[in-house]
């Protein structure tokens, strides 16, 4: 191999610190003749199998590589003033044996090294060299921070320390030029240490981007992960690339830049204890000479702007100079060349030729041995870095360049260029994709796993007959099932599959043996009768009729895998019991990467390069939110398209964010996919960790061309409700099993055709609803269809589906097809029966029919036009219509790409059907199962709550003596649950129910002394407001003012040792034969609107009643509308016409508004000072099904302050809007109108009062209680500035999916100082999940007391800083 091969580069997986797309690498290698590139990202190897298959498809060499970060001492030191700061080293890998090398290194470097950055130390490369070539890295290695330090003999030491470790002939020295002074000084030094060791050089390029027009790519990139703007960073990207000569002992280097500007680097070695750079600008310089000239017979040398070298600078009579064509040199801050500056012998200067790039010779100067240099070195902090802008990067020539370019700038460095074509000749890494690398089961019985599949088939078949799980029905009896599952045993025993079987039966076994909730069976899995008799699935896949060969044939080129649910809270422990089991260096999960999507490439683009966001906003929300968006399709037509081309910001942006869009940001771990090994995993591909567990740092798709057994263990919470269920059922059923309930139960279907399906897995939808009602499922394959046709395409079936299955006539014009759409009536509805046309009518196997499956569903063109025509002349051997076939291919296109797997339909409907079942028998018992699920989220509990009340069900507020930890039926309603109540928690809510089981709580005062130690006063409260103490009738008024010296009495007693015994002078008196009868004060009970408030505030709901309840006349004749039915019309797809986008109107939108009138219970109000001195507020209300935000403007909220406060009902008129955070959104109405409710009473008096809105209905009514808190309407100000340093708001939210973050972003949007000319507070979210920080959009927050303190309402003090 000769010529020049790039040996370092940093792809778009260094994650937004490259620019490179993996695919452009191979083509830019290709197309400048390098037979041969490398991928070194750095510390990680994400990219490794993509880039090889890139690679080799463009005819290049790959070679597998990692920058990794070595720690200064060893890896597992990370004390932070010695061990912060890693240097870089790249390795190279030649073999197998340095692949695998590679592998353990990368992965123990975040496993065992991790601090801040993955790191290796010298003990690892010392015992992993094997097999790996190594270059001393960039500036940040180790070899060149000795030489910046001016320690040269410690730069010697390392690099004779690592030419030890890795061999001779695998070390090399790495000399790179960016432009960057320092590299100067390296590289002088680099060449004298390899002159003095004998360690070869080798030139690179560390490339980050692949034209010299993507560094502001790669600029743009590093702003979004720093948070930062383009304007923090101005690009100084020379127009020409760089040259030097190193002959002598002075070097001088020459950048032109597109701005007009100039920067000379000059470098002097009187010794290298004194190497140097400097840096200087001018406005204007040329010499005076534009090709030759005897400076020694000039007095002076004249500059262009005045300035001149005089006489005595000391030229010899010998020198000489030699310019380019252009000699002008432009330098940006006005600072010239000193007069006197004198310059040592042998000063070479390579100097480019402005219009055309080319060297020009060289100008020699025989100079005298003082040096002065008066050259500004100013410069160089702007070559490097700009404040907080991305560093390193601003210089333009981190680009892909070609050999001629890296020849001349290394010419003077004899081999090194040639050296990079000789180290890439010695690297030859394949990946090997032939070999299944399955793990190893060994039967404890002795048997072989062939053996052992067989014997638990043949008991699974006989235990299942006699449970009634399969019964023989003419056409499915005895022989059917044993050849079916004789079948399947030999094709999974000649793929090599049965230990694969074996180890999905062990874990699932174990699941069930342990009471782990375990689904039915999940994918292509459900259709083995082999995996349903050996126990690891419930469904019967001949009873169903699904096909085997879609999950497992020996013609499939893809891994098989079983998806087995688990309950959500319980999947961990099988998990851990795999681990457990097989070892914890060969199990592991598998790595994902979140991409920058088409909006959030628009948005972050935005913010990096300062454009307002309501304007990016507009753009962005022109992009539909759909799954695998491109920006590119969106702009092939429609509004975004119009704004494309009509607005020239707008043009930049989107074309900023198309070379960004799809790049990886960060990364995650897969919900479901473990690996299991039968070797230690790292000797197989990369690891490291995500929030703690260990995964693969390829993704599933690489991990599946390794041939590694990819097992998915996914968390299911409808199984933790079932399972929550019958839990609750067998307190009255001891016998009850979910898995032997009838399969045709009258009841259940009767409850899913009429829709009451809330709550129902997969058939809870308004969407799902209706379509029940019309669809009327009689059987588990109804309910099968309905969840296969409730999708796009072949939605538009559903009415051809119906009319046939109620006796409608149906043609098939082609009879084969009969056999294969009967039983779905003529529609094309599962992926199965895609594969089946193709066996059927063109005759291709099942390997190729699944092939077609997969391209159809993939929307692979070029494969599904390749089998179009194959298809066709397939259908015509079998004596097919030509046009009939290319006919019947269209409808296979137009469907298949949203067809459903059958067996994954089938295990879903189970579940479906079991929990209908249970929701048609043990209503409940379900309702309160499923409340327990949700009781995270408020508004989910508050639509099963209204639907329990609707249905009759009441929710009973907690109590003491009957309620459980969670949610639980109990007499005629559900009891709340006592952790739920605030303050209390489930470890003393547990307490609670422990201390029952020796009796009922008699008293309030019982209560307390048997829980005494253990309950506190705040405790005491919460459970008081709740109403937990109703049952043993003491009022609450009198609970609350009498407990506070109840518990101090006890507290005393306790001790004094006394139990039982209230003193003479003491508050209350005891009474109680048996127990405490305490006598408490004679004081009325609290109002019922006291009571809701009480009860609000400590459980989150009301109890009593609801505070709308008095208002219900005011609410039904101004028809207002429940917040959850404006929440399912705007924010759910199926509240919406075909799907359509949300029916509002955006900011900037022309889109016609809509207005919705609803009633309320005020529970929060912020205040917002406007940027014209005005007042706007934040308010939030609640209805008692869902709560929702309205903004009020000034102009209304004038009118309205003072006479609107916490806890009124009001009656708002508004039209809605709808905020997005990436792919959420939240609901808020934009008041017009607010005015409080009239009660019932009011409204049959006079009915025609306070009918409408406006300024004067918005004044308080007499009618209203007057108690209920204030806010207080005097804001104090804004956490003032202590320094001059910018101020910032950090803000720490659980996850970015959590309703807190919701809650921040919706009030960051609405106090947003977009459009202040003095600009907010910019605000950072850290998100503990990822423990990342992102910069909020926009001009930041205007920040008074009143908004600092809303957050730390929304989250808590703790999680909201302010630093100035």
């Amino acid at each position: 191999m000769s010529g020049f091969v790039h040996l370092h580069l940093h792809s778009e997986y260094s994650l937004l610190d490259g620019a490179c797309r993996i695919k452009d690498i191979a083509k830019a290698a290709a197309a400048a003749g390098h037979e041969a590139v490398a991928l070194t990202d750095h510390g990680v190897m994400y990219g490794a199998v993509e880039f090889y298959h890139a690679c080799k498809e463009a005819g290049v060499k790959p070679i597998i590589g990692c920058e990794v970060y070595v720690a200064p001492r060893s890896r597992f030191d990370r004390e932070h003033k010695l061990d912060s700061k890693s240097s870089h080293l790249v390795l190279l890998v030649k073999n197998e044996t340095g692949y695998r090398n590679l592998c353990h290194m990368v992965s123990l470097s975040f496993t065992e090294g991790f601090y801040s950055k993955p790191r290796v130390d010298i003990e690892l490369l010392r015992e992993n060299s094997e097999g790996l070539i190594a270059l001393s890295g960039c500036l940040s290695g180790s070899i060149p921070r000795a030489v910046l330090d001016g320690d040269y003999d410690e730069a010697v030491r390392r690099a004779e320390e690592l030419r030890d470790i890795f061999g001779a002939e695998n070390f090399y020295l790495e000399l790179q030029y960016h432009g960057i002074p320092a590299q100067i000084k390296v590289n002088r030094a680099l060449s004298e240490i390899s002159a003095r060791t004998g360690i070869p050089l080798a030139a690179t390029n560390d490339v980050h981007y692949i034209k010299k027009e993507d560094s502001q790519i790669q600029r743009v990139l590093m702003a979004i992960a720093t948070g930062s703007t383009l304007r923090d960073a101005p690009d100084k990207t020379p127009d020409a690339a760089l040259s030097y000569s190193l002959d002598g002992s002075v070097g001088a280097f020459v950048n032109n830049y597109s701005d007009g500007t100039a920067n000379v680097m000059r470098l002097t070695s009187d010794s290298l204890a004194n190497f140097s750079v400097s840096i200087s600008d001018s406005p204007s310089v040329s010499l005076s000479d534009s090709s030759s000239s005897d400076l020694s017979d000039s007095p002076s040398s004249s500059f262009s702007d005045g300035s001149s070298v005089s006489s005595s600078s000391g030229f010899s009579d010998s020198s000489s100079a030699s310019l380019s064509d252009s000699p002008s040199l432009g330098f940006s801050d006005g600072s010239s060349v000193s007069s006197s500056s004198s310059f040592s012998d042998n000063f070479s200067v390579g100097i480019l030729n402005s219009s055309s790039g080319n060297l020009s010779e060289n100008l020699s100067q025989s100079l005298s041995e003082s040096l002065s240099d008066g050259i500004s070195e100013s410069a160089n902090s702007r070559l490097q870095t700009n404040g907080n802008a991305p560093s390193g990067f601003s210089g333009g020539q981190f680009y892909y360049k070609s050999t001629e370019e890296m020849t001349r700038i290394f010419s003077a460095f004899g081999k090194a260029v040639e050296n990079t074509a000789e180290i890439a000749g010695r690297c030859n890494f394949d990946f090997d994709f032939s070999e299944i690398k399955l793990p190893r089961y060994n039967p404890e019985s002795g048997e072989t796993p062939c053996e052992m599949l067989r014997r638990l088939v043949t008991e699974g078949l006989k235990r299942r007959l006699e449970q009634g799980q399969i019964v023989f029905v003419p056409g499915r009896g005895e022989q059917e099932y044993l050849k079916r599952a004789e079948d399947e045993l030999k094709v999974i025993h000649d793929m090599g599959y049965d230990e694969y079987f074996l180890i999905v039966w062990d874990f699932v076994m174990y699941a069930k043996l342990h009471g782990v909730p375990t689904g039915p069976g999940r994918g292509s899995g459900a259709g083995s009768l082999v995996a349903y008799l050996i126990g690891i699935t419930d469904i019967d896949s001949l009873k169903y009729k699904l096909i085997f060969e879609r999950f497992l044939n020996p013609e499939r080129v893809s891994m098989p895998d079983f998806d087995i649910d688990f309950s959500d809270e319980k999947r961990d422990q099988v998990i851990k019991y795999v681990t457990e089991k097989y070892g914890r260096d060969r199990v592991c999960q598998i790595i994902t990467f979140g991409r920058l999507s088409a909006r959030a490439a628009v948005r972050d683009v935005g913010r990096v390069l300062g454009l307002p966001y309501k304007k990016v906003d507009t753009a962005a929300k022109l992009i539909p939110q759909k799954p695998g968006i491109m920006l590119a399709s969106v702009l092939q037509s429609g509004d975004l398209r119009e704004l494309y081309e009509s607005d020239e910001e707008i043009k930049r942006l989107i074309d900023v964010a198309l070379s960004v869009e799809g790049m990886p940001r960060h990364t995650s771990t897969h919900a479901a996919g473990v690996v299991i090994t039968d070797k230690p995993a790292d000797s197989y591909l990369p690891l490291s960790e995500s929030c703690g567990t260990v995964v693969t740092q390829y993704d599933m798709d690489a991990v599946a061309e390794l041939g590694l057994l990819k097992f998915d263990f996914l968390g299911l919470r409808y199984l933790t409700v079932i399972h929550a269920a019958e839990q609750q059922i067998k307190e009255t059923v001891p016998d009850f099993d979910i898995t032997k309930i009838s399969e045709d139960d009258a009841d259940t279907f009767e409850l899913i055709s009429r829709g009451d399906t809330g709550g129902v897995f997969q058939l809870e939808s308004a969407g799902m609803r209706r379509m029940l009602t019309s669809f009327k499922p009689c059987c588990i394959e109804d309910i099968m269809a309905a969840i296969a046709l409730y999708r796009p395409g072949p939605m538009d079936s559903i009415p051809k589906y119906l009319a046939a299955r109620d006796g409608a006539e149906t043609e098939y014009k082609i009879p084969v097809l009969e056999s294969i759409l009967g039983e779905t009536f003529g529609c094309i509805v599962y992926q199965e029966q895609v594969m089946q046309i193709c066996r059927e009518v063109a005759g291709y196997t099942f390997g190729h029919a699944d092939i077609v499956r997969r391209a159809i569903s993939k929307k692979k063109t070029g494969v599904m036009e390749h089998e179009r025509s194959a298809f066709v002349r397939g259908a015509e051997a079998f004596g097919i219509d030509g046009e009939l076939a290319q006919e019947l291919f269209g409808e296979l296109v137009g469907f298949a790409s949203y067809a459903f797997n059958k067996s994954h339909a089938a295990a879903y409907s189970v579940t479906s059907y079991r929990t209908a079942w249970l929701k048609a028998h043990y209503r409940k018992e379900y309702m309160a199962a499923l409340l327990v699920s949700v009781q995270g989220n408020t508004d989910k509990l508050s639509q099963y709550m209204s639907e329990c009340e609707k249905d009759g069900i009441a929710i009973l507020p907690p109590d003491v003596c009957e309620s459980g930890v969670a949610f639980r039926a109990c007499g005629d309603g559900i009891r709340f649950g006592l952790a739920a109540v605030k303050s209390i928690g489930e470890s003393f809510a547990l307490e609670i129910v422990s201390e029952r089981e020796g009796g009922r709580y008699k008293s309030f005062y019982d209560f307390a002394e048997r829980l005494s130690g253990k309950l506190n006063k705040k405790q005491a409260e919460a459970l008081i407001k709740a109403g937990a103490f109703d049952s043993l009738g003491v009022y609450r008024s009198r609970l609350l003012e009498a407990y506070e010296r109840l518990l101090d009495d006890i507290s005393k007693k306790s001790l004094r040792g006394v139990k039982g015994q209230i003193g003479l002078f003491d508050t209350v008196q005891d009474s109680d034969a048996e127990y405490y009868d305490v006598k408490y004060k004679d004081i009325d009970e609290l109002p019922l609107r006291d009571r809701l408030i009480q009860e609000k505030d400590s459980t989150g709901f009301y109890f009593s009643g609801h505070p709308l309840d008095g208002f219900r006349l005011d609410l039904d004749g101004s028809s207002a509308e429940k917040l959850s039915s404006l929440r399912i019309r705007f924010l759910s797809p199926e509240g919406r016409e075909d799907g359509a986008e949300a029916q509002i109107s955006h900011e900037n939108s022309s889109a016609k508004k809509e207005y919705v009138t609803f009633g309320g219970i005020v529970t929060r109000i912020s205040e917002k000072d406007t940027s014209r001195g005005g007042k706007m507020a934040f308010i939030t209300l609640e209805d008692g099904t869902a709560s929702a935000d309205a903004v009020v403007f000034p102009s209304l909220y004038g009118e309205i302050r003072g006479h609107i406060y916490v806890n009124l009902p009001v009656l708002v008129h508004g039209s809605v809007s709808v905020s997005e955070f990436g792919d959420r959104q939240e609901l808020n109405i934009i008041a017009d109108a607010l005015r409080p409710l009239r009660t019932d009473e009011a409204v049959k008096a006079n009915p025609q009062i306070g009918g409408g809105f406006g300024a004067g209905a918005s004044g308080r009514s007499s009618e209203q209680n007057n108690s209920g808190s204030r806010t207080d309407n005097n804001l104090s100000a804004a956490p003032g500035r202590s320094s001059g340093r910018p101020p910032r708001l950090y803000l720490r939210v659980a996850d970015k999916k959590c309703r807190q973050y919701l809650k921040v972003m919706n009030l960051i949007s609405i106090f947003s100082a977009d459009g202040i000319p003095a600009g907010g507070v910019p605000v950072y979210v850290y998100d503990a999940s990822d423990k990342s920080y992102t910069r909020c959009e926009g001009a930041g927050v205007i920040l008074t007391q009143t908004v600092y303190d809303e957050f730390c309402n929304i989250l808590d003090r703790e999680s909201v800083v302010y630093r100035d």
